[in-house]
């Protein structure tokens, strides 16, 4: 199976917990991957709401270390580096400079509430002056903003910068608000406008974002929501983002890394071709990125 998984929470769960690579509890571990290749996986550090902005901006570098230096990541496994809670700026653009130095390439700007970035989904707040100057040295330094968590408000002001930048924004774990109504999720405008600027979402696996009230779900529902971002026009731009490690409850059948196989084969059973679960687990992850990065 080849896999190009826009967002996962590995490098804290294995920091947070001194595990290593060759674990066998968290969603991605060695063994679970060991029949995927290739595999490129965006591993996001995200930011603890129980820390301050500082506090934050210091555990990212932690974990960083940690995982670069003791998580021991298969050779197999190609890491691209991921900051989720843009608030660990804290007011200084330099550290932006900073965190492109360590090799951050995708930056999800808010989490929850709004912060010194702007608004998440759980409000109707937008970007601050600062998180407009954040997301503009973004596309100057090659970081893809990420619009997931962000509010509404948020989304439609990231896209009009990245128009103007001539610049993609993503969406890396976000489903189908019109599938499932929960407020974390894309409305049909915020996807279509995320594609418009040559951007890709990627199909989380969180239960409560695929079905009300994250009721039991299978890789049926994940089906579901990549039909509806397909019936927006995003063939070429749908990807997963699985969330696995992010997540404290998956798809009854879809535990780890591992089985995302029979996410594939549900697909075909929906009428997906080959080609289309192809792009989904692997090609539009591919060429987004490829082109991202040799772009810049």
């Amino acid at each position: 199976m080849k896999l190009y998984d826009l967002h996962c929470d590995t490098a804290g769960e294995l920091y947070s917990r001194k595990l290593t690579f060759n674990n066998s509890t968290t969603h991605i571990n060695a063994v679970a991957s060991a029949n995927i290749f290739p595999y490129t996986q965006v591993f996001a550090i995200w930011t603890p709401k129980t820390m301050c902005n500082n506090e934050a901006y210091g555990n990212f570098f932690a974990t960083l270390d940690y995982f670069r230096t003791q998580a021991e990541l298969p050779p197999a496994v190609t890491p691209i580096l991921a900051v989720e809670g843009a608030r660990i700026l804290d007011g200084d653009l330099s550290r932006l400079d900073v965190l492109h130095a360590a090799g951050v390439r995708v930056m999800t700007l808010v989490w929850s509430g709004t912060d010194c970035i702007g608004g998440s989904h759980d409000t109707k707040d937008g970007l601050t002056a600062f998180g407009e100057q954040v997301v503009r040295r973004c596309f100057e330094l090659g970081i893809i903003p990420c619009l997931s968590h962000a509010s509404d408000t948020m989304i439609h002001q990231v896209c009009d910068l990245a128009i103007i930048a001539d610049c993609p924004v993503i969406a890396s774990h976000s489903n189908a608000r019109a599938v499932c109504d929960h407020p974390r999720n894309l409305s049909d405008q915020c996807a279509r406008r995320i594609f418009a600027t040559g951007g890709v979402v990627g199909l989380s696996l969180a239960p409560q974002h695929l079905v009300p009230q994250g009721a039991d779900c299978t890789a049926t529902d994940v089906a579901r929501h990549a039909r509806h971002f397909l019936s927006l026009g995003g063939a070429k731009q749908l990807c997963l983002g699985c969330d696995y490690d992010g997540i404290d409850t998956t798809p009854a059948d879809l535990p780890h890394v591992g089985k995302l196989d029979i996410l594939a084969k549900e697909m075909h059973r929906h009428g997906f071709t080959a080609d289309m679960v192809d792009d989904i687990f692997w090609s539009n992850g591919k060429r987004f990125f490829a082109r991202s990065f040799t772009s810049r």
